[in-house]
């Protein structure tokens, strides 16, 4: 007994162009209901469950692959990287890599766990992203994914007026400023290379500044002292 074998035409570029509008428009009426956006500026970035939305729609799903502590020269760890990928029926169709780390200035202060947490989202989104952009810029959305945003969004303008300003009423010109955050140069070392703000430069020369009052008035008490009472 043959069997007979059926071919399936590949659907036409039209149809598939009609069905990617049509998801487009709901996703947008989901996520505008939500909101599942992020305004940066004048542009809308989709959340990563905007993402995860979108991929429902044709059973694509993203799952973590897997995760690993990054470690900085003293073995320290700064934060994580991840591995995503996307599943649909079954096989991987695409993949991605992401990390978040202590020297983004939102993640500094934050649980290693959380880390860890951002990573694998921010891998998921990536790898969704590879598939799903295209609808996505129907939709009228950016296609990079709100997540990502947070290490590419540029720092704010070091206030220079202000920093001066704050030097002025601590009476610390600013050559000795530099003394006191150890630095050749307050921009290229300070502000480049370790990734630090005025701000935080005038708590560190403050702190020091405290530190250098209280030990002069120790020293004072002890030279007011009679050598041989107590």
């Amino acid at each position: 007994m043959s069997q007979e074998i059926i071919k399936r035409e590949p659907p036409l570029p039209q149809s598939i162009i009609d069905d990617a509008k049509a998801k487009a428009k709901i996703l947008k009426d989901i996520v505008t209901q939500a909101p599942l956006t992020v305004k940066i500026g004048t542009t809308q970035y989709l959340k990563f469950e905007a993402w995860q939305t979108l991929g429902r729609f044709d059973r694509i799903t993203a799952a973590v692959g897997w995760s690993r502590p990054l470690h900085n020269r003293a073995n320290d760890i700064i934060g994580y990287e991840a591995r995503a990928e996307v599943i649909q029926d079954g096989g991987m169709i695409s993949a991605a890599e992401a990390q978040c780390t202590t020297d983004e200035a939102n993640w500094k202060n934050k649980e290693l766990w959380q880390l860890r947490s951002m990573a694998q989202t921010r891998a998921c989104a990536k790898a969704l992203r590879n598939v799903l952009s295209w609808i996505v810029v129907l939709a009228g959305y950016e296609t990079t994914p709100a997540e990502e945003m947070t290490t590419s969004s540029p720092p704010p303008k070091p206030d220079w007026r202000k920093f001066r300003q704050d030097l002025k009423e601590l009476a610390v010109p600013e050559e000795e400023a530099r003394i006191y955050l150890n630095v050749d140069s307050i921009r290229v070392d300070w502000l480049g290379k370790m990734r630090k703000t005025l701000d935080e430069a005038i708590e560190v020369i403050k702190a020091k500044k405290a530190a250098e009052k209280a030990a002069k008035e120790v020293d004072s008490d002890h030279q007011g002292e009679i050598p041989g009472l107590s």
